[in-house]
């Protein structure tokens, strides 16, 4: 970070560079919440390396009989999986559409510009290199 004095409006202001990198973070909807339920469940400095880790976490869908998450789901529940058991992934329902693009409950990728220094403390999500 390089600190600068400037004058702005006739008067000596200090001033710093601050170097960015976009993040680019996957927003899924844990299947035993509500829809509209978000969890940031993974992230990276590169959209492509993040997509193919989500597309490898895909297998052929199936059910798993388990605990239901709501009342009305009764004493078990049969939940419909398309993520690999035991994968970060496993209990998140899918992206709308598979390039990403965040459906109306913000769902999908997102982005953002997160200053260098704090993306070795970011410790939400699983960080995909």
């Amino acid at each position: 970070m390089c600190r600068f004095s400037s004058q702005i409006n006739n008067k000596m202001v200090e001033t710093k560079q601050v170097t960015q990198v976009m993040v680019w973070k996957l927003i899924l909807n844990p299947m035993i919440a509500n829809t509209e339920a978000s969890n940031l469940v993974a992230w990276s400095d590169d959209k492509d390396k993040l997509l193919n880790w989500y597309k490898s976490q895909l297998v052929e869908p199936y059910t798993d009989n388990g605990s239901p998450s709501f009342e009305c789901h009764g004493e078990s529940h049969n939940w419909y999986k398309v993520f690999a058991k035991g994968s970060e992934l496993e209990w998140y329902n899918p992206m709308d559409n598979e390039e990403g693009y965040p459906n109306h409950y913000g769902h999908g990728l997102q982005n953002e510009w997160v200053d260098i220094d704090i993306l070795p403390n970011i410790s939400v999500g699983y960080r995909v290199w």
